[in-house]
């Protein structure tokens, strides 16, 4: 932990914080979407509100990528992350692991169970690499960005 940023100087939840996770979520998920659309998959983001379509996928990537990006944020208040989350090295690694534990509960255990709502059957556990890749991609775009977004915008 190099402490690039002090612990005064971010997360205090004010707008270069929101901006900074809003800013970094939505570069995470623009990478995401790109690897979901490079693979022919966009449109299957869809089928989680019952609608498999390539513009519902998007907003909702859109939307899940701000969410996730504000959870991610919410590790820099766990007194042992809080300078993890504020460096740009180690914030990379805590981003990586961020997507790989979203990956593991989100897609592993719970998108199979939510999709039965849909009458999609899914196999549990639904090992889905691609949104493996997806996943660690975003984290590790949120995980470096947010830490230097945030110095930009703090200056």
């Amino acid at each position: 932990m190099s402490g690039h940023l002090s612990r005064r100087q971010s997360l205090d939840g004010g707008r270069t914080d929101i901006l900074a996770i809003v800013t970094a979520g939505l570069a995470g998920g623009l990478a995401f979407g790109a690897i979901l659309y490079a693979l022919g998959l966009l449109d299957s983001v869809g089928r989680l509100l019952g609608a498999p379509d390539m513009l519902i996928g998007t907003i909702l990537l859109g939307l899940a990528s701000v969410v996730g990006g504000f959870a991610y944020l919410g590790l820099g208040k766990i007194r042992m992350f809080e300078d993890d989350v504020t460096d740009p090295i180690t914030g990379t690694t805590m981003g990586v692991m961020f997507g790989l534990f979203v990956w593991l509960v989100g897609i592993v255990v719970v998108l199979p169970l939510w999709l039965r709502l849909f009458e999609y059957s899914p196999p549990f556990p639904f090992v889905h690499w691609q949104s493996l890749l997806g996943l660690l991609v975003y984290g590790g775009f949120v995980g470096t960005l947010y830490p230097r977004v945030s110095a930009r915008l703090g200056r």
